[in-house]
């Protein structure tokens, strides 16, 4: 990231608006607590007279036991949706960002000539310019594999109030929330914060993470990647904090982050102590109301998962998918070509449609 120029960087900045995850913030600190010293961070930077208009940050590495280079999305489980960062103007001209997607393949190709597999994941394949990726590397000599990464839910709000949408949930989920709200006024002290401002939530993260620690969870990754990150973002304005304390000691916490017109759930947690109270669920529901009655939120994205819970707050789910991108005359990528042939995992010589 240091290396970047001013104005590609500027593009990442840009970033947080649509895409957080890879944004300038985000990616600086991926960078410092989460890439390990078998990766190396490469970004690719397109310009247009002297203008960024194209930038993909990846993360270069060698395949343990094979031949050759890989090269994967700067991503990982944090990662709550993946895509190259481009210019908006580009949006508007389809043919130019497909020009610029077949110069970018033609590019890693010539000069990257170890290079045997790509990995870009997790995407959504409606997504600019990620549909673009198996036909541009496919015109570069790359042959193409689509797998399903994770699923995700997601729910439209489509004008509705909370009460709106809170009258479209399953009725036991709504009993539980009259139920336990009932005897969480009758039995504590209680009191919701959501907090946004870069400050507080500097000084509140450490309830997070005691919750956190407390929790059924495992230990976290990095508990300092956390903290900044969302510091940082927070300055954007697009992170929310929701703590719920019960006789002055946090029981449960929630972080938010926009993602374009969304609002996803980045990391949850409570205190099993305080489980009769289904504090989650009490704290989601008061997050869920104050994102769309007084942030606006459009849709709430559930990011990544299957877990039960998801199916109650949201009614629509998707696939995130990645993309395998194998170079078909290198000897890594007849590796793998073999390999996934022998494990019957089908790969498309003709990637010129997702």
């Amino acid at each position: 990231m240091a290396a970047l120029p001013q104005a590609a960087r500027g593009l990442l900045d840009a970033a947080v608006n649509t895409n957080p995850f890879v944004s300038a913030p985000w990616l600086e600190r991926f960078e410092q607590h989460l890439v390990t010293p078998a990766h190396h961070p490469v970004y690719f930077v397109c310009e247009i007279e002297h203008k960024p208009i194209l930038v993909v940050p990846m993360l270069s590495s060698r395949l343990l036991g094979l031949p050759g280079r890989h090269l994967e999305s700067m991503s990982n489980f944090y990662t709550g949706l993946y895509t190259p960062v481009i210019a908006d103007e580009l949006l508007l001209q389809p043919r130019h960002l497909n020009a610029v997607m077949a110069a970018f393949a033609d590019h890693v190709a010539l000069n990257r000539p170890k290079l045997g597999l790509l990995d870009f994941a997790p995407l959504r394949l409606e997504q600019a310019p990620n549909h673009l990726l198996p036909p541009a590397f496919s015109g570069a000599g790359f042959s193409f594999r689509r797998y399903v990464k994770h699923s995700n839910w997601y729910e439209p709000i489509a004008g509705r109030s909370f009460d709106e949408y809170l009258s479209d949930r399953p009725g036991f989920l709504v009993n539980t929330l009259r139920r336990k709200q009932r005897k969480l006024a009758r039995e504590t002290e209680h009191e919701y914060e959501i907090i946004e401002a870069p400050g507080r939530l500097a000084e509140k993260l450490p309830d997070y993470n005691q919750i956190y620690a407390r929790s059924w969870k495992t230990d976290e990754y990095s508990v300092a990647f956390i903290n900044e990150v969302m510091c940082a973002l927070a300055e954007y304005g697009i992170v929310r904090l929701g703590l719920l304390s019960i006789d002055g000691r946090a029981a449960a916490a929630q972080i938010w982050v926009k993602i374009g017109n969304a609002w996803g759930v980045f990391k949850l947690a409570y205190d099993p102590a305080y489980k009769g109270y289904s504090v989650g669920t009490l704290l989601m529901a008061k997050m869920i109301e104050s994102l769309i009655d007084r942030d606006g939120a459009e849709c709430l994205d559930f990011l990544s998962g299957d877990d039960d819970y998801k199916a109650d707050w949201a009614s629509q789910r998707r696939e995130h998918f990645g993309f395998e991108l194998i170079r078909k005359n290198s000897m890594l990528g007849r590796l793998i070509h073999l390999r996934r042939r022998v494990s019957g995992l089908a790969v498309d010589d003709d990637a010129g449609s997702t």
